[in-house]
């Protein structure tokens, strides 16, 4: 399958199920986990949630959208793009597609020299490749072999790098310059990177050969006189682990306030939340969500994430605090809420979503089989487009854009179309 939402809509059917339904959310009460360790003794008890009922209002959301195609960018099939927040990179995986080892930083993963990344700058309207993607038989890319990361800041992504040993390094792509800086080397499995805005880098690390990861979170990266990153001290380096689990797939809230992922060993699972400026008494994130979950393997956890913004733009709304992930025991995108503990799950037919605030619009734009929907959170969503797109925001904390990427499935490589919405007042 070649078109990204093909991709999306494949990945994300082994864990949503389709089906007609209404056009609201419905709340879920969140399951304790009970007071079982997380990282050593529990310190905090999950906060319980009133369920809320869902609204029975039959008015639309009232919202236009005006659409301007910048132009298609090319990618291996599978790793979807990611966004720079300031809306003026596109960065893209080309390539095979990477064998699933490789994308799960499971052992096996080897280098994939066929793998490169390319960086498309929005110059006027239109996109433009940045030079050193362009390779050449006396220059080749600078990022062959690598995999694209999870996250990206302005003017910079991250990507990991798989090495024949069986290890795994993280780096940060400048992209005006191809230049990649190694944040974290070493001999074990780093992976699943996620750098905040204020520098902290959050990803899992395991042993070459063993199953078992834990998540680290490392505050801040000092610079050095050059502006280059220093190494960390180990006071700066904490890490939140089990015997025999397998911490993977963060996410943050908008704020960046939180880090969610899951945690599974053999017989179950878990949807864990931390604070990422708060400490408990043992001087470790503090735990302040937590979800149980039945039996996931590392590809359903995966696919949980598969579908969002793992490190979504900051935005200033009600939203800002959330998790957007797929939902394992509904089989639904949702939006968890860790400190009220809700899992509010999306319409049955959404397939992936982000966060959007604006003096025009503020609340989800959601993505379905059938088109894109605006939705404030109360009455019914209004339809922006028909068809397959998926929907990414951009943009200030108080006036997000969005950015959609459209399948094309008449190309003979897979290839994106990207165009710019701008959600408008609808004309009286």
């Amino acid at each position: 399958m070649r078109a990204a939402l093909a991709i999306l809509l494949s990945t994300a059917a082994l864990t949503i199920a389709g089906g007609a339904g209404g056009c609201v959310t419905e709340v879920v009460p969140v399951r304790s986990a009970g007071d079982g360790p997380a990282n050593g003794p529990m310190n905090t008890r999950v906060p319980v949630g009133t369920t809320l009922t869902p609204s029975g209002a039959t008015s639309t959301t009232r919202v236009a959208a005006a659409i301007k195609p910048l132009g298609e960018v090319p990618y291996d099939g599978l790793t979807l793009p990611l966004v720079t927040p300031d809306g003026r990179w596109i960065v893209t995986q080309v390539g095979s597609l990477p064998p699933w080892e490789s994308v799960l930083a499971e052992s096996g993963a080897v280098p994939v020299p066929s793998n490169a990344i390319v960086a498309f700058e929005i110059v006027d309207g239109a996109l433009r490749t940045a030079p050193w993607a362009v390779p050449s038989a006396e220059t080749p890319s600078p990022t062959v072999g690598l995999l694209l990361g999870r996250s990206a800041e302005n003017g910079w992504a991250l990507v990991e790098r798989p090495n024949e040993d069986g290890s795994r390094w993280l780096g940060r792509l400048d992209l005006a310059t191809g230049e990649v800086e190694w944040l974290v080397q070493g001999e074990a499995v780093n992976a699943q990177a996620l750098l905040l805005r204020d520098g902290t880098l959050i990803y899992t690390r395991r042993a070459v050969g063993e199953p078992a990861s834990k998540l680290i979170i490392q505050a801040a990266l000092p610079f050095d006189a050059l502006g280059t990153s220093a190494p960390a001290p180990a006071a700066q380096l904490r890490s939140i682990q089990r015997d025999g689990w397998r911490f993977c797939q963060p996410v943050t809230t908008p704020d960046q306030s939180i880090v969610a992922l899951l945690a599974i060993s053999a017989q179950e699972a878990e949807l864990l939340a931390y604070s990422t400026t708060q400490l408990d008494a043992a001087g470790l994130p503090l735990l302040v969500g937590r979800q149980s979950l039945g039996q996931m393997s590392a590809a359903a956890a995966y696919q949980s994430v598969a579908p969002v913004e793992t490190c979504p733009p900051a935005i200033d709304s009600e939203l800002k605090s959330t998790i957007l992930m797929v939902n394992a025991d509904r089989r639904r995108l949702a939006m968890w809420d860790p400190i009220r503990a809700t899992m509010n799950l999306l319409p049955v037919n959404v397939m992936a979503a982000t966060r959007v605030h604006s003096p025009i619009a503020s609340g989800l734009v959601m993505a379905s089989s059938k088109g894109l929907d605006f939705w404030s959170g109360l009455g019914l969503p209004a339809r922006l487009l028909a068809g397959s797109y998926l929907p990414r925001s951009y943009g200030s904390p108080e006036g997000s854009q969005l950015l959609i990427l459209s399948p094309q499935t008449e190309s003979a490589a897979p290839t994106l179309r990207v165009l710019a919405v701008e959600m408008v007042a609808p004309t009286p």
